[in-house]
């Protein structure tokens, strides 16, 4: 048999050609999803320590107002593998009204601390004879 010029298949260099471009395209999309899932690590950390103050804030919202004591507190916990330290500030700014601070900050350094403040104010007494 032989073999007649211009039907043979692809020459080694339109293989080589083909396969460089093919690389190229497969290490950008490499680095994409290398940033994507440092991404959604930070994500899932926001959302685990928002989480975080707001059952803390429920918490401390359901408390009775007597039982918060002026000054600050501090204390290490480590719940569902999430540790971090919770310090909790209690201010008193009128005769009724306490303000409470609170700093949730993660033992991982990579995550940043988060803090919220609000006020709670001591309900009026109630005559329950008056009725």
């Amino acid at each position: 048999m032989s073999r007649v010029r211009g039907q043979g298949g692809f020459s080694l260099v339109e293989v080589v050609v083909a396969l460089s471009i093919l690389s190229i395209g497969l290490l950008g999309l490499a680095g994409l999803m290398a940033r994507s899932a440092r991404r959604a690590t930070a994500v899932a950390s926001g959302t685990t320590i928002n989480h975080t103050v707001v059952q803390q804030v429920n918490r401390l919202s359901v408390l009775p107002y007597d039982s918060l004591a002026l000054g600050t507190t501090c204390k290490s916990i480590n719940a569902n593998g999430f540790a971090y330290q919770r310090c909790i500030r209690v201010d008193s700014v009128a005769a009724r009204l306490k303000r409470i601070t609170l700093t949730i900050t993660p033992t991982n350094t990579s995550i940043k601390p988060a803090t919220e403040v609000f006020t709670r104010s001591k309900p009026a007494a109630q005559n329950v004879l008056a009725r």
